[in-house]
């Protein structure tokens, strides 16, 4: 059977009870939480929550909204639970993870994992100077960064706030995307882990090919991500 990557993270990262996961960057971030989730919820109560935005969960998984009747209603099983201030209707998504929430998660849940970074959908990203959210109470820090493009072109119509990505990356539009230009998203003090809490943890995600893995082993063996506490890598795409 092949191997599950999420169960590997979830093994290798200690997440269990009491753990408390913010999951940053972009492409493969939504499948990496889910899978972790998935893997938890065998055994946990898992609580899914986002300090920015995102799309509410098909029909069947538990939605639990401030102030809502679900609040008193007693989370004893496990499994998964989407936790979230609102319920945007015209966006269709859930917002905000307010102190109040958050206490009631932690009183109520096993673990919290939480989206806490936002790519539209594209598999890279700058950010902002208010982003990612991650909460003060974050034990472990997962930024996600995709290998998928590395050889190949990019421009904004690949990248999230494509100007900000070239001031910190280091390149221009049509460039051919290196290595390089991803060692630099990842220790920039304006990339990757500029505003992580606790534990970082590197997951290089959409490994496709042979040359990808290559390029992961690679990274990996790079002295100037020593300050990186862990470094996994995976097939998670979007």
């Amino acid at each position: 059977m092949e191997r599950d990557e999420f169960k590997d993270c979830v093994e290798k990262l200690k997440i269990g009870q009491g753990s408390i996961v913010s999951v940053i960057g972009s492409g493969g971030k939504t499948t990496l939480i889910q899978g972790m989730a998935r893997i938890l919820a065998k055994k946990f109560r898992v609580a899914l929550a986002t300090s920015v935005k995102i799309y509410c969960p098909l029909p069947g998984y538990p939605v639990i909204l401030k102030e809502s009747p679900a609040m008193d209603i007693p989370t004893e099983t496990s499994g998964v639970y989407y936790v979230a201030d609102e319920l945007l209707k015209k966006e269709g998504k859930l917002h905000g993870f307010s102190r109040e929430m958050l206490l009631w998660t932690i009183a109520h849940m096993d673990v919290i994992l939480i989206e806490a970074d936002g790519s539209r959908r594209l598999p890279l990203k700058g950010w902002a100077e208010h982003e990612p959210v991650v909460l003060p109470q974050t034990q472990i820090t997962i930024g996600v960064l995709p290998v998928s493009l590395l050889g190949k072109k990019i421009g904004p119509a690949q990248v999230h706030r494509w100007d900000r990505f070239c001031s910190i990356a280091q390149i221009g539009e049509g460039d051919a995307l290196t290595a390089e230009h991803l060692i630099r998203v990842i220790t920039s003090p304006e990339g990757l882990f500029g505003k992580a809490v606790g534990k970082k943890v590197l997951y290089l995600a959409q490994i496709a090919a042979e040359e990808q893995e290559r390029a992961v082993a690679e990274l990996k063996k790079d002295r100037r991500l020593k300050n990186i506490d862990c470094i996994l890598a995976g097939r998670a795409w979007t």
